[in-house]
C-alpha cells in the first residue's frame, strides 16, 4: 500500500516558485526545492523525474493559476481594485535581484518550446483578467471611452515594463508598488471622467469680433468634443 504524501504536489510547486525567485532557473536544484518543502530529493525524483520535469509542472500550474492574484474571488470590480492588485503584485517582487531571476525564467519560457505554451497561456489569461476589470470600470463609469481589450493589452505591457524600469532605476530600498502605480495612473488618466469633461485649450481661428489671443466659447466646446471622440484605445 503506497504511503500517503506528507507534502502535496501543490506544496512542492509553491516551494519551487520561492526557490526560482531566489536562485533563478539555472542555479536551482532539486535539493533546493526539497529542502524548502521538507522532502528528500529522491521523493521529488519519484514525482517529477528531473529538474526539467519539475520546471514543466511548475509552468503548467502557473498558467492554470494565472488569474488567481487578479481575480481572487472571481469577480472583477473595476480599475481601483485592479490597480490595488497590480501594485500589490509589484511590491511582492521584493528586491531587484528577484526581478532578474524572474526575467531569467522568462528567457527560458521564450527559448524553450515546451515551456513557451504555458507562458503564453499565462499571459493571455492575465490579460483577460485585466480586461474583465476594465469592463467593470467602463460599466460603472469609473473609466470612459475605452476599448477594454486593447487597453488591457497596453496596461499589461505597461505593468511588465514598469517593474523592469523600477529594477533598473529605483534607489536601493524603494518599493516597486508606488513606481508601478504612478505609471498605471498616467496611462489611464485620459480615460477618467474628470478628464473627459475638462475643456482642452486649442488655438482658435480669429474672426473680426474675436480679440487676439482669445478663443470663442463655441470653439472651446468643439475642441473638447473632438478630444473626447479621439480618446479611444487602438484596435
Amino acid at each position: 500500500m503506497p504511503r500517503p504524501k506528507t507534502k502535496s504536489d501543490e506544496d512542492v510547486l509553491l516551494a519551487t516558485a520561492t526557490v526560482l525567485r531566489s536562485r533563478g532557473p539555472h542555479a536551482f536544484t532539486l535539493a533546493d526545492v526539497a529542502g524548502a518543502v521538507g522532502l528528500s530529493p529522491a521523493t521529488l525524483v519519484q514525482r517529477f523525474g528531473t529538474k526539467r520535469g519539475l520546471l514543466l509542472a511548475f509552468a503548467r500550474r502557473a498558467a492554470e493559476d494565472a488569474t488567481t492574484s487578479l481575480l481572487p474571488d472571481g469577480a472583477p470590480r473595476g480599475y481601483a481594485e485592479l490597480r490595488m492588485l497590480l501594485v500589490a503584485e509589484a511590491d511582492a517582487m521584493g528586491e531587484r535581484h528577484f526581478v532578474a531571476n524572474d526575467l531569467a525564467m522568462l528567457l527560458e519560457d521564450v527559448r524553450d518550446p515546451e515551456l513557451r505554451p504555458h507562458a503564453r497561456a499565462h499571459a493571455e489569461r492575465t490579460q483577460l483578467a485585466i480586461e474583465a476589470h476594465l469592463r467593470a470600470a467602463l460599466r460603472a463609469g469609473e473609466l470612459v471611452g475605452i476599448a477594454p481589450k486593447a487597453l488591457a493589452r497596453v496596461l499589461q505591457a505597461t505593468w511588465n515594463g514598469a517593474v523592469i524600469g523600477w529594477a533598473l532605476r529605483a534607489r536601493d530600498g524603494a518599493r516597486a508598488g508606488p513606481y508601478v502605480g504612478k505609471l498605471l495612473d498616467q496611462l489611464v488618466a485620459p480615460f477618467r471622467p474628470s478628464a473627459e469633461a475638462r475643456p482642452v485649450p486649442t488655438p482658435a481661428r480669429r474672426t473680426a469680433d474675436t480679440p487676439r489671443g482669445r478663443s470663442t466659447s463655441s470653439s472651446r466646446s468643439a475642441a473638447a468634443k473632438g478630444r473626447a471622440r479621439g480618446r479611444r484605445a487602438g484596435p
